[in-house]
Protein backbone atom coordinates (compact mmCIF):
# COMPACT_ATOMS: atom_id res chain seq x y z
CA UNK A 1 0.00 0.00 0.00
CA UNK A 2 1.33 3.47 -0.95
CA UNK A 3 1.80 5.92 1.85
CA UNK A 4 -0.43 8.88 0.86
CA UNK A 5 1.52 11.28 3.06
CA UNK A 6 4.79 10.40 1.34
CA UNK A 7 3.19 10.91 -2.09
CA UNK A 8 1.73 14.26 -1.03
CA UNK A 9 5.11 15.44 0.27
CA UNK A 10 6.83 14.35 -2.94
CA UNK A 11 4.28 16.24 -5.06
CA UNK A 12 4.56 19.34 -2.87
CA UNK A 13 8.37 19.26 -3.05
CA UNK A 14 8.12 19.21 -6.84
CA UNK A 15 5.51 21.97 -7.16
CA UNK A 16 6.50 24.35 -4.34
CA UNK A 17 9.67 25.79 -5.92
CA UNK A 18 7.68 26.92 -8.95
CA UNK A 19 5.17 28.65 -6.68
CA UNK A 20 7.79 30.67 -4.81
CA UNK A 21 10.18 31.41 -7.69
CA UNK A 22 11.29 35.02 -7.79
CA UNK A 23 10.31 37.35 -10.61
CA UNK A 24 13.21 38.80 -12.52
CA UNK A 25 13.29 42.55 -12.88
CA UNK A 26 12.41 44.13 -16.22
CA UNK A 27 15.15 46.20 -17.93
CA UNK A 28 12.52 48.78 -18.90
CA UNK A 29 12.17 49.85 -15.25
CA UNK A 30 14.17 51.02 -12.23
CA UNK A 31 13.50 49.42 -8.87
CA UNK A 32 13.89 50.31 -5.20
CA UNK A 33 15.74 47.70 -3.19
CA UNK A 34 12.60 47.07 -1.14
CA UNK A 35 10.65 46.41 -4.35
CA UNK A 36 13.26 43.88 -5.50
CA UNK A 37 13.13 42.17 -2.10
CA UNK A 38 9.36 41.87 -2.50
CA UNK A 39 9.85 40.17 -5.88
CA UNK A 40 12.07 37.44 -4.43
CA UNK A 41 15.49 36.83 -2.92
CA UNK A 42 17.33 39.77 -4.44
CA UNK A 43 19.36 40.45 -1.29
CA UNK A 44 22.58 38.84 -2.64
CA UNK A 45 22.39 40.83 -5.89
CA UNK A 46 21.59 44.05 -3.99
CA UNK A 47 24.55 43.61 -1.63
CA UNK A 48 26.85 42.79 -4.57
CA UNK A 49 25.65 45.83 -6.57
CA UNK A 50 26.10 48.14 -3.55
CA UNK A 51 29.64 46.89 -2.96
CA UNK A 52 30.49 47.24 -6.68
CA UNK A 53 29.31 50.87 -6.47
CA UNK A 54 31.39 51.53 -3.35
CA UNK A 55 28.33 51.82 -1.10
CA UNK A 56 27.84 50.25 2.32
CA UNK A 57 25.41 47.34 2.52
CA UNK A 58 23.42 48.82 5.39
CA UNK A 59 19.73 48.00 5.73
CA UNK A 60 18.89 51.60 4.70
CA UNK A 61 20.96 51.29 1.51
CA UNK A 62 19.55 47.84 0.75
CA UNK A 63 15.94 49.05 0.87
CA UNK A 64 16.30 52.72 -0.18
CA UNK A 65 18.59 52.52 -3.20
CA UNK A 66 17.28 52.84 -6.73
CA UNK A 67 18.60 50.09 -9.02
CA UNK A 68 18.74 49.74 -12.77
CA UNK A 69 17.73 46.31 -14.09
CA UNK A 70 20.29 45.21 -16.67
CA UNK A 71 19.27 43.74 -20.04
CA UNK A 72 20.97 40.38 -19.50
CA UNK A 73 18.69 37.72 -20.95
CA UNK A 74 16.31 37.60 -17.96
CA UNK A 75 19.00 36.91 -15.35
CA UNK A 76 17.81 39.71 -13.06
CA UNK A 77 21.17 41.47 -12.66
CA UNK A 78 21.09 45.01 -11.31
CA UNK A 79 23.34 48.05 -10.76
CA UNK A 80 23.09 51.02 -8.43
CA UNK A 81 21.64 54.23 -9.85
CA UNK A 82 21.60 56.19 -6.58
CA UNK A 83 21.09 55.87 -2.85
CA UNK A 84 18.00 57.85 -1.87
CA UNK A 85 18.62 60.27 0.99
CA UNK A 86 14.94 60.60 2.00
CA UNK A 87 13.35 57.36 0.72
CA UNK A 88 12.77 55.18 -2.32
CA UNK A 89 9.14 54.86 -3.43
CA UNK A 90 7.55 51.84 -5.11
CA UNK A 91 5.39 53.30 -7.89
CA UNK A 92 3.55 50.05 -8.64
CA UNK A 93 3.82 47.33 -11.24
CA UNK A 94 4.79 48.45 -14.74
CA UNK A 95 6.25 51.81 -13.63
CA UNK A 96 9.78 52.77 -12.58
CA UNK A 97 10.22 53.42 -8.86
CA UNK A 98 11.33 56.88 -7.68
CA UNK A 99 14.12 58.14 -5.49
CA UNK A 100 13.38 61.09 -3.21
CA UNK A 101 16.40 63.09 -2.10
CA UNK A 102 14.69 66.13 -0.55
CA UNK A 103 11.89 66.27 1.99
Amino acid sequence: MVNITAVAIAVLATVAPALVAADNCNPAFNYCGKTLLGMGNYRPQIVEALKAAGKADTEWNITNTLFDCLPDNNKGNIRVLRVCSVYCSDQGKGVSDKCYNTA
